[in-house]
């Protein structure tokens, strides 16, 4: 044991630690910050947080003071949606605005088993965060959809009101066009992102409160003005 003193330890270690990174990295992989399977990932964590939210449409007027917040910011980032589009309202809120081809491109491939594959293939997603951003609008629509559903087959009444600002805005089933669908998801994503890192740390309540807002006062944003319902 003498005999092994430390500058042989070191040397000893030295090629252990090189070895096992050698070994660890063969075939010259390297690993990504977002890769195939870091953004399937992301988006079935997204699937799941967001998959049981239910819209409380009686309550959206009492609420919680983080809720008080995300609507003052949602109310600001509608009004700025209005004033200068879903790009610049990206630009405002720090998304890259190659999101929105992201969409477009998701929603007519996303049954390709694929799709994820191609997703980083075709777009420059390089952070987790912009990937959650990502499959948050996406899933923020797919919910809208469902919720105009829910609202359409509901027993009480053929057509279901909702206040919104001392008038009423009538929900009737119909499908979203992209750019409506686009505005509501898109200004609901970034208003929980000002508030929270993403859905998937814990947002899915006010994501919740977000959609029944934008729901109840979907005539405000003028992405979906024609065909969205009469104002009384």
């Amino acid at each position: 044991m003498k005999s092994l003193r430390k500058p042989y330890i070191s040397i000893f270690l030295a090629s252990l630690i090189l070895f096992v990174s050698c070994s660890q990295y063969d075939n010259d992989y390297v690993p990504k910050s977002t890769d195939e399977l870091v953004l399937k990932n992301i988006h079935n964590d997204i699937k799941i947080n967001l998959s049981n939210l239910k819209f409380d449409y009686a309550n959206i007027s009492s609420k919680t003071s983080e809720e008080s917040e995300a609507e003052k910011i949602y109310l600001k980032n509608v009004e700025y949606l209005n004033l200068h589009g879903i790009e610049q309202l990206f630009i405002k809120n720090n998304v890259d605005t190659e999101i929105i081809a992201e969409l477009e491109y998701f929603d007519e491939n996303q049954y390709n088993e694929n799709v994820y594959k191609k997703l980083i293939e075709n777009f420059n997603i390089d952070n987790q965060q912009e990937a959650s951003m990502l499959f948050t609008i996406i899933e923020i629509k797919k919910i809208i959809e469902q919720e105009l559903k829910n609202i359409s087959s509901t027993t009480m009444s053929e057509e279901q009101e909702f206040e919104s600002s001392s008038k009423k805005t009538i929900l009737r089933d119909r499908k979203l066009s992209w750019s409506c669908a686009l505005a509501i998801a898109g200004v609901v994503s970034v208003s929980v992102f000002a508030i929270i890192a993403a859905p998937i740390t814990g947002g899915g309540s006010l994501v919740a409160f977000l959609g029944a807002k934008a729901l109840a006062t979907v005539a405000i944003i003028e992405a979906c003005g024609e065909g969205w319902g009469d104002i009384n």
